[in-house]
């Protein structure tokens, strides 16, 4: 067992009643979590043996050949009902991304990420494969929602510097447009799919925002847009302005705060997720509230989220 006696301290480990890392360490039922505590919170290099060992343990855990059996060919409809759905490609491939599995662990990855790379449209936009409505046969398109993840997953699984992925990440920041909330990324029209989701054209979407802003958080700070911090208060703003917007219908109650793991769509979890890769949005001490009034608080959604599952557990 592990002695948490000899584990670093952390300021974070204040805010719990007693540290869990020893727990999460000594788990034998979820190899990924004793990866992950491993490599994100004791940040013990992937060349270190304990994890070479656990991420053996990833791979030949029965529950990650579950998640690599769900993987479909890129070019063949997964007839995915959404990009909400856990079987959608991307979202699989995250998920696995998070366990610590890399491209070379499988050859279906490295199938996929390939497929990936070759479907573009002219303008450099990653695109999927799916029947749209009432589409009589699926069709390769290029919405925001599909571009995005699919740029952020090859970029996860180390294709960040393939041209075609530079130039897919130089096409979202050329999306980034003025919108009614400010400076951010809208639902955009394909021309081949036609479709565009409910709400005011001049709104910014929500979930095609932070899938934009969880991206540029996988490339180095020196090749994202000047303007994504400023992006990222847009998506802050929504939050704070949930009493009288709803862009693209995107509300913030209870389904909204309810967590849900892994994340697949927009949600709470999501937006304190995104928002804590960036830095420059945290509240601090030299900024003014008048300067910047959509600062990262999580406070303001982690304790509603608290609230309402104390409140779901009273209705139990």
């Amino acid at each position: 067992m592990t002695d948490s006696t000899r584990l670093p301290p952390e300021p974070w480990l204040d805010l719990l009643p007693q540290d869990p890392r020893p727990w999460i360490l000594d788990t034998a039922e979820e190899p990924a979590a004793r990866w992950l505590a491993l490599t994100h919170l004791l940040d013990l290099p992937d060349s270190g043996p304990d994890v070479v060992a656990a991420h053996e343990a990833v791979c030949a855990d029965p529950g990650t050949q579950a998640l690599l059996d769900r993987l479909v060919p890129w070019d063949i409809d997964a007839k995915a009902t959404g990009h909400d759905k856990p079987e959608y490609t991307p979202n699989l491939l995250s998920l696995l991304a998070d366990m610590g599995v890399r491209a070379s662990d499988d050859s279906r990855i490295e199938r996929i990420l390939a497929a990936m790379l070759e479907h573009a449209d002219a303008e450099g936009r990653f695109q999927s494969f799916g029947r749209w409505r009432a589409m009589d046969a699926p069709v390769w398109g290029a919405l925001a929602c599909d571009a995005h993840a699919i740029a952020e997953t090859l970029a996860r699984f180390g294709y960040a510097d393939d041209p075609r992925t530079v130039r897919a990440f130089d096409r979202i920041a050329q999306d980034m447009t003025d919108t009614a909330q400010g400076r951010a990324w809208p639902c955009r029209v394909d021309p081949v799919i036609g479709f565009r989701g409910p709400g005011r054209k001049s709104d910014f979407c929500p979930q095609v925002a932070l899938e934009a802003l969880r991206a540029f958080s996988y490339l180095p700070a020196e090749r994202r847009p000047h303007e994504v911090v400023e992006a990222g208060r847009v998506s802050l703003r929504a939050w704070r302005e949930r009493g009288s917007e709803r862009p693209y219908m995107f509300g913030h109650g209870r389904n909204f705060k309810r967590v849900k793991w892994p994340v697949t769509w927009y949600g709470a979890l999501e937006l304190v997720d995104v928002m804590g890769r960036y830095p420059e949005l945290w509240n601090d001490a030299d900024s003014s509230e008048a300067e910047h009034p959509y600062h990262f608080k999580p406070n303001t959604v982690t304790v509603e989220a608290e609230r309402l599952e104390r409140d779901d557990a009273i209705v139990r």
